[in-house]
């Protein structure tokens, strides 16, 4: 266990340092933030140079990254553009928002997507598998930018049953957890839908079902618990899809999370803000995935975690 720590704290380390980096790199072609911060009309060429002077940005841009990275190995992230505060802070008051919606995104995932899976594969080739494989396909197809409009549009535009945005209640989460979870639903609907049908035709299903057990506690005590490692490994590579995804959900239904941040600081060129959240959306899904690999061993004895 502890060389899988090991081995984890510096592929944590990593991902971090690359995440970073490409954030520092990419967001230097969004352009300048000095023209986003200053009125053009009313500004002297001497307030631009003075502006860029205090922010750093009159620095080569190689002295910059290495400034960046030393700042970060310390833990600090710099001091937002737009805000003046250290960007810390900032983020973190976006932390709970964001893992309020994907967990509940997960949560729909895993409360929908099993079910629909174990039906389709126990009525294989029936008018509700062809009806749950379809609606599979299309949850996989449907893009999120896509799906939340529509979704507004539907029970909240027309039938009024849902608010479009905000937060603090449930009604405002169903929304954007429903549109942030439909991608990992289907997902989790097909692969348990694949695996049941693989276990259904073992010897072990057999002989539980000779000893006279129903079909319920055959499916519970035996398919499924096979199909548990496969069903949390999906579950921990969609954190970070659900991370991505979050950017587009929050920003739809006006979610105060870390996603919508992101798209203020790039929509400003906000650079340090925009590549703290980044980091910390980065930190959140290795350790995400750090804790499902954990969870292999409490799930399956034979799995060794070395």
């Amino acid at each position: 266990m502890v060389p899988l720590i090991v081995r984890r704290c510096w592929g944590l380390v990593l991902v971090l340092l690359s995440v970073s980096s490409v954030a520092f790199v990419v967001l230097r072609f969004t352009g300048d933030p000095v023209q986003m911060m200053l009125p053009p009309e009313e500004t002297t060429p001497e307030q631009v140079t003075r502006l860029r002077h205090l922010l750093g940005l009159d620095k080569p841009v190689w002295i910059q990254y290495a400034d960046f990275l030393k700042n970060l190995a310390t833990g600090n992230l710099g001091e937002s553009y737009r805000y003046g505060t250290p960007v810390t802070p900032l983020v973190l008051a976006r932390v709970p928002a964001t893992l309020e919606l994907a967990g509940a995104a997960i949560a729909v995932a895993v409360a929908v997507g099993i079910p629909l899976g174990v039906v389709s594969a126990v009525r294989k080739d029936s008018a509700l598998d062809v009806f749950v494989s379809s609606v599979s396909f299309l949850g996989i197809a449907v893009p999120v930018f896509w799906l939340g409009p529509v979704l507004i549009l539907l029970f909240a535009v027309r039938v009024h049953w849902l608010p479009t945005s905000g937060t603090g209640t449930w009604q405002q989460l169903v929304l954007p957890a429903v549109s942030l979870g439909t991608y990992p639903l289907a997902q989790l609907a097909r692969l348990v839908r694949s695996d049941v049908l693989d276990v259904l035709s073992e010897d072990f299903v057999r002989t539980a079902r000779s000893k006279g057990l129903d079909e319920r506690a055959v499916l519970t005590r035996h398919v499924l618990r096979k199909s548990a490692l496969s069903i949390v490994t999906l579950v921990g590579l969609n954190v970070g899809v659900l991370m991505g995804g979050a950017i587009i959900t929050e920003t739809i239904f006006a979610w105060p999370g870390i996603g919508r941040l992101v798209v203020q600081a790039i929509s400003f060129r906000d650079f340090p803000l925009a590549q703290g959240a980044v980091v910390y959306i980065a930190l959140m899904t290795v350790v995400a995935n750090f804790l499902v690999d954990l969870s292999y061993g409490f799930l399956d004895p034979r799995v060794r975690t070395t």
